[in-house]
Parts: structure tokens; C-alpha cells; sequence
């Protein structure tokens, strides 16, 4: 902001910049949110516990991993060695998000039958999640090899669909579903 202010772009970084933070912010604060309620929430959903227990950490490492990678690397893709970097970010994001969702996935299929209610809801939020890491990755290599900083508008604007709406609305309905019931004393719905 003070650099807007100042009438300066940062060099030409400002864009890049901006989608990072944006990155930071949808996958950083709200998925890595949605990732660790999921973790413990699905498992005392579904009477199924999380093992091996690492895949915990795991997911955690690589994906903070990934996004400081991200934020580092992103306004400078446009350097050889950082298009590498920026690449290796989003492998990191893509392989912690399909460690998460494998996880989910097996707690669903291996669940109780009482969870079939909202468990659609939870399998729908970890593929979408799955989809949008893995379509990112496609989308930062593609950027890398031109030397881009910056991916395409609408680009960004499928990955940021993807996981609004396709994975972390998911998560709140199954979570709303399994949970509202208790805390208005009603019966679930059929």
C-alpha cells in the first residue's frame, strides 16, 4: 500500500506480489484453516483414526513449506533458478493437499455408515481441493516455462473458484450438516 501510495510499482513486482499474497491468503490462512479442522474433525466423525499418525505434520510441512517457497519465489519467477523454486512451491502445495485428501477419502470409505450423510459433502471438498492443487501445478509450470511472474486472470480465477467453492464450501456444509443438528437439539435430516 505505501508503495502504491508512493506511485511506485516495486520494479515491476507489484502483480506478482499481489497474487502471492492472494495465494497466501486462500490457500495459506483459509485451506490450511479448513485442512487442520478437517483432520480433526472427519476422524471423530467417521470413528476412523488417522494413520499413520504423520500424515499430519506431513501435510503441514509441505504445505507451509510450499507457500513460504511461493512467496519468495513468486515475484521473481521471471530469474531461471526461481522459476524452479516457484515450480517447486507448488509441487509442495500439490503433494501435501493429496496426502490430506488421500487421508480424508480413507476415513470416508472405511467409516461409519451413520457418516453417508454428510460424507459426500467431505469426498466432494477433498477432490476439488485435490483438483486445484494439481491444475495449479500445471498452471505454475506453464508460467515457469514462459518466465511469467504472474498467472493468467483466468487462471487464477478457476484455482480460486475451485477452492471456495468446490473445497472449502464442501467442508462447511458437511461440518453444518453433521453439527447444526446438536446445536439446535433437532433430529437430522434424512
Amino acid at each position: 500500500a505505501h508503495a502504491a501510495a508512493q506511485g511506485s510499482n516495486l520494479g515491476g513486482r507489484w502483480q506478482p506480489l499481489v497474487q502471492a499474497h492472494g495465494h497466501l491468503q486462500l490457500v495459506g490462512w483459509v485451506g490450511l484453516f479448513v485442512m487442520g479442522m478437517g483432520y480433526r474433525l472427519v476422524p471423530r466423525f467417521t470413528g476412523v483414526r488417522i494413520r499413520p499418525a504423520a500424515l499430519v505434520p506431513l501435510t503441514f510441512v509441505l504445505m507451509a513449506s510450499g507457500l513460504a517457497l511461493r512467496a519468495w519465489a513468486q515475484p521473481f519467477a521471471d530469474e531461471t533458478p526461481l522459476a524452479a523454486v516457484f515450480v517447486a512451491s507448488a509441487a509442495l502445495e500439490a503433494a501435501g493437499t493429496l496426502v490430506f485428501s488421500g487421508v480424508v477419502l480413507r476415513c470416508l470409505a472405511t467409516g461409519r455408515r451413520e457418516a453417508f450423510l454428510y460424507s459426500p459433502f467431505f469426498a466432494a471438498g477433498a477432490v476439488w481441493a485435490a483438483v486445484a492443487s494439481l491444475l495449479g501445478l500445471v498452471f505454475v509450470v506453464d508460467a515457469a516455462r514462459d518466465s511469467a511472474t504472474v498467472l493468467p486472470a483466468l487462471r487464477t480465477s478457476a484455482l480460486t473458484f475451485m477452492a471456495l467453492n468446490g473445497f472449502v464450501l464442501m467442508f462447511i456444509i458437511a461440518v453444518s450438516m453433521r453439527t447444526f443438528p446438536i446445536f439446535f437439539e433437532r433430529r437430522p435430516a434424512r
